[in-house]
């Protein structure tokens, strides 16, 4: 406790503690194992080392939370306490590497986990968008015939009604603003149904591609959308009102 510190091995409340290797060759060389190892060092050198590394175990024997055991410097100083430390400070070692290795396939697992997560989560999504472009292809296919009839049918009344509102009066202003709308043109029902025909292509090209990284989209409906020609024909219908009651 009094000299252990964070592992540089890892880090997070778990993780366990180590002894700094600056500790233990502080007391080792106050202890006096290592004089070999110094023997050749100019003593005023050498007593500068010793004296930073008293400064410093003294900063931590005066802290009571850091020192339990009540230790004074000249326990520290002892080489029984010396080597006790290197022998605790080598397995600390030996655990905080452990724990990393453990620590660092926990977290490989972790991410793999993630990523298989995430990777459910997009095939999910595409086969939601894969149903729903079906879904709205069916609709289509069940709509347009019947729209495309309808504009037809309201083409007719729309020239009909222009036609004899010329006859009536052929100055009327409304005339001025009642054109014939695209739906009307002899091409736009073949247009539309050439649409439909890639949009089918679209959606099953979707379906065989469901493995995809990427959320498909449902392909512009252009002149095949029902909600188009239904506006169509609600415009053509206000005007058919208006050139009936001009």
């Amino acid at each position: 406790m009094l000299f252990s510190s964070a592992s540089v091995f890892t880090s997070g409340a778990d993780a366990p503690k180590t002894i700094p290797k600056k500790a233990e060759e502080c007391v080792r060389l106050l202890s006096g194992l290592e004089d070999a190892v110094f023997k050749d060092m100019p003593q005023e050198m050498l007593g500068q080392l010793k004296t930073e590394c008293r400064r410093t175990i003294s900063e931590r024997l005066r802290d009571p939370a850091l020192n339990r055991a009540n230790l004074k410097l000249e326990h520290v100083e002892r080489a029984e306490f010396a080597e006790r430390l290197t022998t605790v400070r080598a397995k600390a070692q030996e655990e905080a590497q452990a724990f990393a290795v453990r620590e660092n396939e926990r977290r490989k697992a972790e991410l793999a986990r993630q990523e298989q997560d995430r990777q459910q989560q997009r095939m999910r999504e595409v086969a939601d968008a894969i149903k729903a472009a079906q879904v709205q292809l069916a609709s289509i296919k069940d709509e347009l015939p019947k729209r495309l009839a309808a504009a037809a049918a309201t083409c007719a009344e729309f020239d009909q009604t222009k036609e004899s509102l010329r006859q009536r009066e052929g100055r009327s202003p409304v005339l001025n603003r009642a054109w014939r709308p695209n739906i009307c043109q002899n091409s736009y029902a073949e247009r539309a149904r050439r649409q439909l025909e890639q949009i089918e292509q679209a959606v099953e090209k979707m379906a065989s591609d469901k493995n995809s990284l990427f959320r498909p989209r449902m392909p512009f409906l252009g002149d095949a959308d029902p909600d188009k020609v239904k506006t169509e024909i609600e415009k053509m219908q206000e005007t058919i009102r208006d050139m009936k009651n001009a």
